[in-house]
């Protein structure tokens, strides 16, 4: 998560100065935003894997859980969602 967030951080500051060059309409300043804009997208790629790698890593972590606690069953929801629960003998 940590490495996410500094990537998010640097997203901030990029998009910051690409609307400050993009309002300032100077050449030189609209010709960097190419190169910001290639940063910025290459860092939403990047997070992206990031939350993939933790999103597998979570589902690992939930699957081992089932396998060493039976009692812990995935149930639907009326709503559609699926949901984690643990049995009634757990619960009480």
């Amino acid at each position: 998560m940590t490495r996410s967030q500094g990537i998010l951080d640097r997203n901030h500051a990029l998009i910051a100065e690409i609307d400050q060059n993009h309002a300032s309409r100077y050449p030189e300043g609209l010709q960097r935003n190419v190169v910001l804009i290639r940063e910025l997208n290459e860092n939403l790629t990047k997070v992206g894997d990031l939350y993939e790698e933790l999103s597998g890593a979570f589902m690992q972590r939930v699957s081992s859980a089932q396998s060493v606690d039976p009692e812990l069953t995935r149930n639907n929801s009326p709503d559609g969602e699926n949901r984690w629960e643990t049995t009634e003998r757990e619960a009480v």
